[in-house]
């Protein structure tokens, strides 16, 4: 079985740069999405960079570091950045994106899209907006930490099963105003949706699958599509028995109807 990281990737960063960045003077996007390929399979080394900016670990909820998940870009790197936040980008808090990330088989028997919630970030300053993935599976140590490997396993098996997978963000920015809060206060409907149709288009799913009911809201009443639902993998409190956890989200995935 033959199968890309993130191949093609210039439409997407278009998307990004038409919608929400702008152009950054250092092409971070593409050469994000370059490091991301060549590294998904060997990690990251201390002290990487992309184009002159930091990668650094990154926090969850209870403030537990973790390793190689966010690119640190001064918002006032991208041109177009802080006119989408109302110029007041210097004064959140925690402000990240998530890059959507995929994974092409040569001969997929389909494409199945995946849509969570928002770029979750924590402990965050000001001045900058960091670059991660969705589940971080743009880096082997986060792909394999807590929760995210259940996530790993459930992606690792729909590609074995001969289907391609595109991961991404219902909501395309998280920001708070406090560095302590956990809820994002950037409301910005129509550019998330925006954002989100061109990646159907990119796509071209054969299945779209909402991880729970901010993105199958998201989904349905804004870009009218009749997604899949299931629970957020994260947050789901499902009797599925020790260690049929992954089997469940699977097989809900593939037999729901589109």
């Amino acid at each position: 079985m033959s199968y890309s990281y993130c191949n093609n990737y210039l439409c997407v960063v278009n998307t990004l740069e038409k919608y929400l960045f702008g152009k950054n003077p250092n092409n971070v996007l593409q050469e994000r999405y370059e490091q991301m390929r060549s590294r998904y399979q060997v990690g990251y080394k201390p002290g990487d960079q992309c184009v002159g900016y930091n990668i650094n670990s990154g926090y969850d909820k209870k403030d537990r570091k973790l390793n190689d998940a966010l690119l640190e870009v001064p918002v006032s790197d991208f041109s177009d950045l802080d006119k989408h936040l109302g110029n007041q980008s210097n004064n959140y808090f925690n402000l990240g994106h998530d890059l959507p990330f995929w994974i092409e088989l040569d001969e997929p028997k389909g494409r199945i899209m995946l849509v969570s919630q928002d770029p979750l970030r924590a402990n965050q300053g000001q001045g900058i907006i960091t670059l991660s993935t969705p589940f971080g599976m743009h880096s082997p140590a986060y792909r394999n930490y807590g929760h995210h490997r259940t996530f790993t396993q459930i992606v690792e098996r729909l590609v074995i099963m001969g289907y391609s997978v595109y991961l991404t963000d219902c909501r395309k920015l998280f920001g708070t105003n406090n560095i302590s809060d956990h809820k994002s206060c950037i409301k910005n409907r129509v550019l998330d949706a925006d954002i989100l149709r061109e990646e159907i288009n990119f796509f071209r799913p054969c299945k779209v699958v909402a991880l729970g009911r901010q993105a199958w809201r998201v989904l349905n009443n804004e870009l009218k599509q009749n997604p899949v639902y299931v629970p957020h993998p994260t947050g789901a409190h499902i009797n599925t028995g020790k260690g049929q956890k992954v089997d469940y989200f699977v097989n809900a995935i593939i037999n729901a109807k589109p």
